[in-house]
């Protein structure tokens, strides 16, 4: 009795790691189509290597002008801040795409950001939230948000600047 139970459990267990490992593999299909096609959005070339065994991701991208000339892939580390956030921007939404959530929040996630490039974030947010309207989107940012256009499905908040006092008064 209690082999047959084993067994049971085992094969549901190989069923559920199976169902899994299968899951997995689609997230990062679908993450290397997305963040290659964000990339490309802004001229780029970027491309995901996930190792699930080892639990590594690499993320290997081409800024436009290297794109260009046929150049070599620079990792996270070697880019400008504007071309982290953006890489970062672009991943984060390749990953959302896969993975459902009711509420997705971002703060302060163009702080590193030039004016193009925090343009360029915002309108790939917007159309992101627009395609998957079953998420609310939250986006905090301390800069000017004067390009958000409100609308039915946008509403922009501003908040009054701090109050600063002076601790030697």
């Amino acid at each position: 009795m209690m082999d047959g139970l084993r067994t049971i459990m085992n094969k549901a267990l190989n069923d559920r790691m199976d169902r899994w490992n299968d899951f997995r593999m689609y997230i990062a299909l679908a993450a290397k189509a997305h963040f290659t096609y964000y990339m490309h959005k802004r001229g780029d070339n970027g491309y995901l290597k996930f190792q699930h065994t080892k639990e590594k991701l690499y993320i290997r991208v081409s800024t436009a002008d290297q794109f260009k000339r046929g150049t070599r892939h620079k990792d996270s580390k070697s880019l400008s801040g504007g071309e982290k956030s953006f890489s970062q921007i672009s991943l984060l939404l390749s990953m959302w795409q896969g993975i459902a959530s009711p509420v997705v929040c971002l703060d302060e996630f163009d702080v590193y950001m030039d004016a193009v490039n925090r343009r360029q974030s915002m309108r790939m947010m917007m159309e992101s939230a627009y395609e998957q309207s079953e998420s609310q989107y939250i986006l905090i940012t301390p800069q000017d948000a004067s390009n958000m256009t409100p609308g039915p499905l946008v509403t922009v908040h501003r908040l009054s600047d701090p109050k600063r006092q002076n601790v030697n008064e």
